[in-house]
């Protein structure tokens, strides 16, 4: 595809997004019809406030197409806390009613429920971009020639995700009824980084699992997932990560331990892998993001291209810190 072409898909691709950037979504709580909010998956205040500057952060975010001149259209661009990781997702009753423990006051982080409702939230987002997604797709494939067929594994995909998505949703929102402990949560807390993130990722195709494996876990009914919440303090950074005991496995639970006891390069390049490869919500301040070249960034996204979420061969180790001698 040449340049002309390519930006003319690029302009296309920018004029849907921003299309459906204005449908009013419903609130994701179960029987809920009413509209949804711009929901937060971590507070504003108390937890995306410590790694502020003048308001703002720093976020991956597609370019602006109609800017694009000789760079690859994905970026880090600065929001503000406002718009910093958010998503439609609740109502305002629900979001306030559901999530106060996590809103409000001193957070517990060993606290069950606390960890719960992060992973909940975190869950609700995932869905609802898929949900974007999908309806982008299918516009993009009534105006865009080359998207035909694209389109069609986006929305196999999408659905498919979709489906494994609300059954954790479901397993979740039972499990804040029931307390039942089907959830396992792992706590770490490290000195202050001026990184955040909260999501969930499959753990299933990585690059330690052979071909017969892989199909193995194609072929699943449902996927193994795993919640990670990145979150700073005044003066700490908090990671929670677990799984739900039904589907897990002993590479997965390994791969929780190990998040434990890093040194200051250990954890950059463990942060490095989770972004690359597995995770798209997170962001950092302003004072970090300013002391990473140019040039690591180009490297970034290069991982990325290779092996982000929308790639097979995803890797627990992509060999790389992004923030080496920064953290």
């Amino acid at each position: 595809m040449n340049k002309d072409n390519y930006l003319d898909r690029e302009k296309a691709l920018a004029n849907a997004q921003k299309k459906f950037a204005k449908v009013k979504w419903p609130c994701m709580c179960p029987k809920c019809a009413d509209k949804a909010i711009n929901s937060h998956l971590l507070q504003r205040h108390g937890i995306l406030s410590h790694v502020t500057v003048d308001n703002h952060l720093y976020e991956i975010t597609r370019e602006d197409a109609f800017k694009w001149h000789d760079n690859y259209p994905v970026k880090f661009k600065k929001v503000g806390l406002n718009n910093a990781i958010s998503y439609p997702l609740f109502c305002d009753k629900h979001d306030t009613e559901i999530f106060l423990p996590v809103e409000s006051g001193t957070i517990d982080f060993d606290d069950y429920r606390s960890q719960l409702l992060f992973s909940y939230r975190a869950v609700c987002a995932e869905i609802r971009k898929k949900e974007v997604n999908i309806l982008e797709t299918k516009e993009n494939m009534t105006n865009i020639e080359e998207m035909s067929l694209a389109g069609e594994a986006i929305l196999v995909g999408g659905d498919k995700g979709i489906k494994d998505l609300n059954y954790y949703k479901y397993l979740l929102e039972d499990e804040l009824k029931t307390n039942k402990g089907n959830f396992t949560f792992f706590h770490y807390s490290y000195p202050v980084i001026d990184i955040y993130s909260s999501a969930t990722m499959s753990y299933e195709i990585f690059d330690s699992k052979s071909e017969r494996q892989k199909e193995e876990a194609l072929k699943k009914k449902v996927w193994d997932a795993l919640f990670i919440h990145i979150i700073p303090q005044s003066s700490s950074t908090e990671i929670i990560i677990g799984y739900h005991n039904n589907h897990t496995s002993r590479d997965m639970e390994d791969y929780v331990k190990s998040w434990n006891g890093l040194g200051r390069d250990e954890i950059g390049y463990k942060l490095t892998d989770l972004f690359v490869a597995h995770v798209e919500d997170w962001g950092l301040s302003p004072r970090l993001f300013e002391k990473i070249p140019e040039e690591r960034f180009r490297k970034f996204f290069e991982l990325q291209a290779k092996y982000s979420t929308v790639v097979a061969e995803q890797k627990t180790n992509v060999g790389y810190n992004l923030f080496e001698g920064l953290l």
